[in-house]
């Protein structure tokens, strides 16, 4: 399955967005239900400080509808891999040419076009950001008891599939670990790694998991 950025209307895009923003617990997610292209600015600036996606609308000094933009830039694809298995990944086609492979592994739980900080921060360092949608998530097959390490020979695979020998990897909240142990156990194609708020592990030692976080995780 594959969505060409060009063939994409942006209210398709723009849905998707409004669907994930509206079904949040968040203060003033319910503007975001009946949104439009034409409507999206004056939703968005009543909750730019303090509203749900204030801080991907905001990021970097762009609008709100740039970064609907950013959002539309991006294709989604489903690759079917060699155990028979099918991971979905969105690919930033606004990425400068020739650019290297940055794997990017989303939150727990959250899976889908990447936001506008990681896509801009990527092309500036001439790099292609690609979310890998982890099994279980979107169109990419459950794995029954998999652990973090699993993560690993599903990337490269991908990468393989990308046509990239080499890759960078970063990871934000419960997507460190994978980006961590990407680097760890990828043989050496991973050559840099990066957590983002990344999460210890459940049954850590001493660790209170949920300890300090927001309502809406505890909820």
């Amino acid at each position: 399955m594959f969505y060409p950025a060009s063939a994409q209307a942006p209210e398709r895009k723009l849905k998707l967005f409004a669907e994930a923003v509206a079904s949040s617990n968040r203060p003033g997610a319910d503007l975001f239900r009946d949104v439009t292209p034409e409507t999206w600015e004056v939703a968005l600036s009543r909750h730019r400080t303090d509203g749900p996606f204030a801080g991907f609308a905001s990021g970097s000094g762009q609008s709100g509808y740039h970064s609907l933009m950013l959002i539309e830039a991006q294709s989604a694809h489903v690759c079917r891999l060699s155990n028979g298995a099918s991971v979905e990944y969105f690919v930033d086609e606004g990425a400068p040419e020739a650019s290297g492979l940055l794997f990017y592994h989303h939150g727990t739980p959250a899976a889908g076009p990447m936001q506008q900080d990681l896509l801009l921060a990527a092309r500036a360092n001439n790099l292609q950001a690609v979310e890998v949608v982890r099994p279980g998530y979107g169109s990419s097959t459950r794995q029954v008891g998999r652990s973090v390490a699993d993560i690993v020979p599903l990337v490269v695979e991908l990468a393989d599939h990308l046509g990239y020998e080499t890759f960078a990897t970063a990871g934000w909240s419960g997507g460190g670990p994978h980006a961590i142990a990407t680097l760890a156990l990828a043989g050496g194609r991973c050559r840099a790694a990066m957590s983002l708020a990344g999460v210890a592990p459940y049954d850590a030692p001493g660790l209170t998991f949920l300890d300090g976080m927001g309502q809406e995780n505890l909820d």
